[in-house]
């Protein structure tokens, strides 16, 4: 899954991205399993904020994660499993459920859907919105459309959607695109991404400074409002 790293391959110890005046700092410990089980962020803008998330395993499956951020409450999800696929999530503050999640695949086993429902006051849950996924045949992920839900009409709304259109070859340390921390829908370094909404389009291209192996050393993420530059740590 995502989240762990083949005996053979180099496991992503941390990762820097500096955009403008923003950085983010990302550090990753694993388990015996060689699975993830923290992640420590912090981010300056310059303001600082640092969080963490914590990843607890029954029997090699993900079944908690713990979300804790600088000033806000700690938040805990945790994940139902059908055979090998997550199908449903729930997150708490405490004891007080405060949203849930369901997770639909398709016919190769590809996350394919997200439904989300949030606690509104006195209400119960309402859907709040909706996530979509496309894959090339090499099963990296091709488009991502995000719904919002809307209550008057009571269908789903298109907002915008991302779409990943050319990859290459090299083995990806982290996804630009993570919905559950164990399916990983991008394998491989995509080369370029169009984010688009009702009315405009925005294109972004990345290049990368490989090792030898084909894992990057850094990465660089170019828009027209500027660009960011990623330095990966094994």
């Amino acid at each position: 899954g995502g989240v762990s790293a083949v005996d053979d391959q180099p496991q992503l110890l941390s990762y820097k991205s500096v955009y403008g005046t923003m950085e983010l700092s990302v550090n990753y410990e694993y388990n015996s399993e060689r699975k993830v089980s923290k992640i420590t962020w912090e981010r300056s803008t310059p303001h600082v904020t640092q969080g963490s998330d914590v990843f607890i395993y029954e029997g090699g499956k993900l079944k908690e994660q713990v979300r804790s951020i600088t000033g806000l409450v700690d938040e805990k999800t945790i994940y139902t499993w059908d055979k090998d696929v997550i199908f449903a999530s729930s997150t708490y503050i405490g004891t007080k459920k405060i949203g849930f999640a369901f997770y639909d695949y398709n016919q190769s086993n590809q996350l394919e859907a997200v439904e989300f429902y949030e606690r509104e006051g006195d209400v119960g849950f309402l859907r709040t919105d909706s996530i979509g996924l496309t894959y090339h045949p090499d099963g990296n992920l091709f488009k991502m459309f995000k719904y919002g839900y809307d209550y008057n009409e009571q269908l789903l709304i298109l907002i915008s959607t991302q779409t990943f259109s050319e990859y290459l070859p090299s083995p990806n340390p982290v996804a630009t695109v993570e919905l559950l921390p164990i399916v990983n829908l991008q394998r491989r370094l995509p080369k370029t991404y169009v984010v688009a909404d009702t009315g405009s389009s925005i294109s972004y291209s990345i290049e990368y400074n490989l090792r030898s192996d084909g894992y990057p050393n850094d990465r660089t993420v170019v828009s027209p409002s500027g660009s960011e530059k990623t330095v990966y740590t094994y």
